[in-house]
């Protein structure tokens, strides 16, 4: 996910041109982390999207209006409580961190001025959404309170000082100098050491500048695109794969990416809003193809055990000719059979040999000749029922096996 320290500079000056001083009239909550703000402008009506989901955290103008839920939640209702009606003075990034501010100006209870600014981390799991008192330099709220148990290094709760975090020692991509360009120019690694000393830096950018050719050339490089960012003339694109679903997205070009299918945009909230847009549509698709390719392949399991057993049931079922046999010698020689005895030996008249028949002592000989020829019958219906339910079974099977193999 590109949503650097660049992207971050290139929204926040989008953000800040597009909605300063427009007044926020409606603020609602579509998720538990997600937040929508209709700002009027002279000049337009805009909904600002505000998300701390780690799946797709940012700041940036949608088209259209998520669906809320009947009842606001908490967090919601407090913003409307302190923002509704409030201007905004300022929107701008914190350093070159993922972090923006938004410096309202509004009223408290007593219909004085007051200053509030929202702060919007963007930092995949540890993204969060902050409400600022900045007369009193306190914590009014959090979208994810962040209580001692959860982190002994820093708390966001209510009442709170306000503390940013800790940026690692490193220098602003917007400070880079010479003398430091030359030092990781000669790092053994220099995207591993541009990314380590670097903020605001992603892989992709750290290894787009250290594939430039030296350190001049890495420079030069990022001058062009400070300027680009400061008078708003970026390249915002959707990067895509074969399938054309989107695997990342950047304000510029990136040489990783060559050869790929690109879309490109006016703004940078557009390329970011048709990024997470289609990128879920896909993710849910394909959850949804692999949970249905689980399942057929379940299916087939179940469906060669079946296969298996009813073979298994089919081969005891073809002795139904042993037992005819057996209730016809039994039938022939009533008369030489001895009552009590559990097994008899009679003369197949069919092959002139002897055949070793069990029989049930409890039984006579008529019984018993009656027992063989009711498995014999029973057999036989045996045999026809599982031949049809092994070619149902195996229908079955060649059109799960044609479901799994289709593509997706």
């Amino acid at each position: 996910m590109a949503f650097d320290g660049i992207v971050t500079a290139a929204i926040a000056q989008e953000l800040d041109r597009a909605c300063t001083l427009g007044k926020i009239e409606k603020i609602y909550q579509p998720d538990k982390d997600e937040l929508v703000f209709h700002i009027h402008t002279t000049s337009a009506n805009l909904k600002l999207y505000l998300s701390c989901n780690p799946n797709h955290p940012g700041v940036y103008l949608i088209p259209g209006s998520p669906v809320n839920p009947q009842e606001p939640g908490s967090f919601c209702m407090l913003l409307r409580k302190h923002l509704l009606g409030s201007r905004i003075s300022n929107i701008r990034q914190v350093d070159s961190e993922r972090i923006i501010e938004i410096l309202l100006e509004t009223r408290d209870e007593m219909n004085f001025r007051a200053n509030k600014k929202l702060i919007v981390e963007i930092m995949g799991k540890h993204s969060n959404i902050v409400l600022l008192d900045v007369d009193k330099d306190r914590i009014i709220d959090t979208i994810k309170r962040v209580p001692l148990d959860v982190s002994r290094d820093r708390q966001l709760l209510p009442g709170l000082p306000y503390e940013y975090p800790q940026n690692q020692n490193k220098v602003s991509f917007r400070e880079i100098s010479p003398e430091l360009m030359d030092d990781i120019s000669s790092d053994q690694d220099p995207a591993e050491g541009l990314l380590a000393r670097i903020q605001g830096f992603s892989p992709q950018i750290a290894q787009e500048v250290a594939g430039l050719e030296n350190s001049i050339n890495r420079s030069e490089w990022i001058s062009s695109l400070l300027r680009r960012i400061d008078f708003g003339e970026l390249e915002p694109r959707v990067f895509l794969d074969k399938e054309n679903s989107p695997v990342d997205f950047h304000v510029v070009p990136l040489q990783r990416y060559d050869g790929y299918p690109t879309v490109t945009f006016k703004t940078v909230s557009q390329t970011i809003d048709y990024y997470y847009t289609n990128k879920a549509s896909t993710d849910r698709l394909r959850q949804k193809a692999n949970g249905l390719q689980k399942t057929v392949s379940t299916a087939i399991k179940k469906n060669l055990l079946k296969q298996k057993r009813i073979r298994e049931d089919l081969l005891q079922a073809e002795e139904a000719e042993r037992f005819r046999l057996f209730g016809e010698l039994l039938t022939a020689n009533l008369h030489e059979i001895s009552l009590g005895a559990s097994s008899v030996s009679l003369l197949n008249y069919y092959d002139g040999k002897q055949v070793e028949i069990p029989v049930d002592k409890r039984l006579t000989p008529a019984q018993n000749a009656q027992a063989f020829y009711k498995k014999y019958n029973k057999a036989k219906r045996s045999v026809l029922e599982k031949t049809r339910m092994l070619a149902e079974t195996q229908a079955e099977y060649e059109y799960l096996d044609s479901v799994s193999v289709s593509p997706n």
